[in-house]
């Protein structure tokens, strides 16, 4: 097997970077053809490469590149969107009214590039149903790839934090998806309470909004912002908390997900608090291998503390989270699940 991943894409980021890892552990030969933009492409250099692939893959936020990529080679074409930029754009940071010009141009961004891949991969359940329901996808030309992790990178290890203190952790990239405000609002609740420490990795788009909040608004020295982190330091990190914290963001589209983050933390065997979603039930259970909370401040902080005062059930859930993706969601298990993917719906073209 022979796979052509191109497009204008970051080799960096997660889901791209489990996906390639993956398949280079599973034997199969992996040619990245990242370019700048596709005015800038070397459009013979690209159907050279294409020439004797199996597949050529467009990594997640690729929209733009699936019709361009399409005209060139004449190999299957995978596109693995990750998200709907109108979903994103419209209901996620309301930045648009989805009847308005710019609306409707995000619908056609991803109407037309998932209608003209010859397959597409959706991170979970939802999102398949949401892109068959929304943007009239065949069901057919889908399938569910899970996101997973990169087993080398994210590896339990024993550390205690010391000095009595409970360590309650985030990482993320500041977006609405992720409800950045509800952890503040929660170590608001909690700021009397000095065994507790709220500690978020990261930055983004709402990063200065929600730093003003909890420094200067809130005043509060419960709460520790570390700021951008290297990607080979975050499983140390991880690894130094008490528990960690998923998303806890209102939208649609926080409903469908199962963040990077959850799965990391599950693979360094750490207890996890998130809001209930469909999205989530479909890897994990509540109080089997995660707790899962109502989506406010408040069930938060009950959660927080349940887990600070029952070191049994906390064990419980770090120790079941860590079997659960450790058993079907590796950089290699989810290579695998790619293969099957593509094995099944090329004998159903041939039939």
């Amino acid at each position: 097997m022979k796979v052509l991943v191109t497009g204008v894409y970051d080799p960096g980021y997660n889901r791209n970077r489990v996906l390639v890892s993956g398949l280079k552990k599973v034997g199969v030969e992996v040619v990245e053809y990242p370019y700048a933009s596709r005015r800038r492409a070397d459009k013979e250099e690209l159907r050279a490469f294409a020439r004797d692939v199996h597949f050529v893959y467009l990594p997640p936020f690729t929209h733009a590149d699936v019709r361009f990529v399409k005209k060139l080679v004449d190999k299957p074409l995978v596109f693995d969107p990750l998200i709907s930029k109108y979903l994103t754009k419209v209901h996620d940071y309301q930045a648009v009214w989805k009847y308005s010009p710019r609306g409707i141009k995000n619908y056609l961004k991803d109407k037309l590039p998932l209608n003209v891949a010859d397959f597409v991969l959706c991170d979970t359940e939802h999102h398949r149903e949401y892109f068959s329901e929304t943007f009239k996808v065949p069901r057919e030309k889908m399938a569910v790839l899970p996101v997973g992790f990169v087993e080398d990178d994210f590896q339990p290890i024993d550390m205690h934090s010391g000095g009595g203190i409970f360590r309650v952790g985030f990482y993320g990239s500041f977006v609405p998806l992720q409800g950045i405000r509800k952890i503040v609002e929660a170590a608001r609740l909690l700021k009397d309470n000095p065994s507790i420490r709220f500690e978020i990795i990261g930055k983004g788009n709402e990063y200065d909004d929600v730093y003003r909040l909890a420094n200067e608004e809130y005043a509060l020295d419960n709460l520790v912002f570390h700021g951008l982190l290297p990607y080979a330091k975050l499983s140390e990190r991880l690894n130094a908390f008490d528990v960690c914290l998923g998303i806890f963001g209102d939208s649609l589209k926080a409903a469908m997900v199962v963040p990077n983050k959850v799965y990391h933390y599950a693979a360094v065997r750490k207890p996890i608090i998130t809001r209930d979603s469909p999205g989530i039930r479909e890897v994990f259970t509540d109080r089997k291998d995660v707790r899962l909370v109502a989506n406010s401040p408040q069930a938060m902080v009950d959660a927080i503390l349940e887990l600070k005062d029952n070191h049994s059930l906390r064990s419980r859930l770090a120790k079941n989270a860590h079997e659960t993706v450790c058993s079907r969601y590796t950089d290699r298990k989810i290579a695998e699940t790619f293969l099957s993917i593509l094995a099944a719906w090329t004998l159903k073209k041939r039939r």
